[in-house]
């Protein structure tokens, strides 16, 4: 009901005073917030494979046995936002808050991003950005994808700095968005990218805006607007022989779609399917009859941004997948940004999109919320285990090849052993040209003794003589299996139980 008595008595009914409006957003950035808090490990694909990571950049002298394994090699990397960022704050609390702060700090930026841009292209507050707090929990965050999410954020405040400085000096908005270009360039690449591509398709869509168009001052424009992009793309080609991928791949046009309905991604395919009808029929609705109105200056970069989607392959210069897949989400948060009431909206009207808001918003939190009491609850049991892992060994996993659900993802799980216990895990992320961790000569070694699809297969199928299994472990301490579901697995002489769980087994090595 908040919304409702902040909504103001002007000629736009949705409009917020600035009071208003800050304090709903702080209102629902705390909501949002809760289920980061309150969870031990956030239920996030990613998440243990970044905390490790960054466990090897924030506490050195306790990581010191693992640099045999992995190494710092500070380079040009452009994914770098939680690597930078993570280590400085873990000097000031432990290093699962820090992380979580940054999970947060990136859901204030999108949503803040998002509210800049729409004051700056109409000059007020009002109730619809608020609505991107509906799509933080989409599935490229369940995914861990934290460091694009961030960068978006970013993103999204250089754009709204951009249209705001439009009638300025010019020479001081090209020097803002070089130094926010040059920022999202470490920050992530996609993000950088995108941004350009926003400033870009906003300069074509501010030339279209004028009457009568003059198209000839087009291409000076978007020469100017693409100056603060030379010093990243000059970093870009330097290190892209190193990025460039083998090949390109398309997704289908289904799969596609898939990702379209996957940004409101809330654990019930039904209550999404439910709120995209809502949202979208909503929308389309005010747009037709005129009651919402996007500018020529907006609806450009949204356009160009669907183009791109539609055209994306999955890799771009060395990317580890996903392009396409990233896109959808900007275009959400985008459209809150983007969207205003004209003069034939009226006042009912804004109190029934604020409450619609508001139900979707407590019904997604409170899904939200739930599942992830019940993934703390899963992975607190298993983390009973992963503490009996020895300190400083070496642990091998093992595992079918579906291992991650939405719900329990359990993919990279294990790596929490790294900060935990400070042992060595041999699937941590260290892609060159993708993260400045590096992978040794000893550590890449062991790590293709033991992929945890095949170890699996030894274990559980007894593929192989005890002989050859042992061989393959020779160099680790400890092995730990899991899967979703329970399974029923004998282990060879050679494995000494520690601490087994349904789904979820460690042993010792008895060499």
């Amino acid at each position: 009901m908040g919304v409702l008595i902040a909504l103001e008595e002007s000629a736009d009914p949705s409009r917020l005073s600035a009071i208003g409006f800050w304090t709903l957003f702080g209102l629902f950035l705390a909501f949002s917030s809760l289920p980061v808090l309150w969870t031990e490990v956030p239920p996030l694909l990613d998440y243990p494979n970044h905390l490790a990571r960054l466990y090897l950049l924030s506490d050195e002298r306790a990581a010191e046995q693992l640099r045999q394994y992995y190494v710092i090699d500070w380079q040009v990397v452009p994914n770098l936002a939680m690597d930078l960022l993570v280590p400085l704050l873990a000097r000031l609390m432990p290093l699962s808050a820090a992380m979580k702060l940054f999970i947060i700090v990136s859901f204030a930026l999108i949503a803040a991003g998002t509210a800049l841009v729409h004051r700056a292209h109409t000059g007020r507050w009002s109730i619809w950005p608020l609505f991107v707090f509906l799509f933080l929990y989409g599935q490229i965050f369940l995914l861990g994808f934290l460091n694009y999410l961030f960068g978006l954020g970013l993103a999204l405040i250089a754009f709204s700095l951009w249209i705001g400085r439009e009638r300025r000096a010019g020479a001081l908005r090209l020097a803002i968005s070089s130094g926010f270009a040059l920022a999202l360039f470490f920050a992530h690449l996609m993000a950088c990218a995108l941004y350009g591509v926003m400033v870009m398709s906003y300069e074509l869509g501010a030339v279209l805006r004028e009457r009568p168009w003059r198209l000839a001052r087009l291409p000076l424009r978007l020469a100017l607007s693409g100056i603060p992009f030379l010093p990243p793309l000059a970093l870009l080609i330097a290190m892209a022989q190193e990025r460039l991928p083998d090949r390109l791949q398309f997704p289908g046009f289904d799969e596609k779609l898939t990702w379209v309905g996957a940004v409101f991604d809330v654990y019930s395919p039904t209550f999404n399917a439910i709120s995209l009808v809502i949202l979208g029929l909503a929308a389309c609705l005010g747009i037709a009859t005129r009651r919402l109105v996007i500018p020529v200056s907006m609806a450009i970069p949204l356009l160009v941004l669907s183009l791109a989607f539609v055209a994306a392959p999955h890799a771009v210069i060395g990317a580890s997948g996903g392009v396409a897949q990233r896109l959808p989400v900007l275009i959400f948060f985008l459209l809150p940004a983007a969207v205003s009431a004209s003069g034939a909206f009226r006042r009912w009207m804004a109190q029934v999109a604020a409450l619609i808001g508001l139900f979707l918003f407590a019904a997604h939190m409170a899904l939200v919320a739930a599942q992830w009491q019940r993934a703390d609850a899963g992975y607190a049991r298993r983390i009973a285990v992963l503490d009996r892992v020895p300190e400083g060994g070496r642990l091998a996993t093992a595992h079918p090849e579906n291992v991650s659900s939405v719900s329990l993802p359990l993919l990279h799980f294990p790596m929490l052993a790294m900060p935990r216990r400070n042992a060595f895990v041999p699937l941590l992320f260290a892609t060159p040209g993708q993260q400045i961790v590096r992978i040794t000569s000893e550590g890449a070694r062991l790590r293709e003794r033991v992929w945890p699809e095949q170890l699996w297969a030894m274990l559980t199928a007894r593929t192989s003589r005890e002989s050859e299994v042992l061989d393959a472990l020779r160099d680790f301490d400890a092995v730990v299996l899991f899967d979703l579901q329970p399974f029923d697995f004998k282990p060879p002489s050679f494995l000494a139980p520690i601490a087994v769980e349904p789904g979820f087994a460690l042993y010792r090595i008895v060499h």
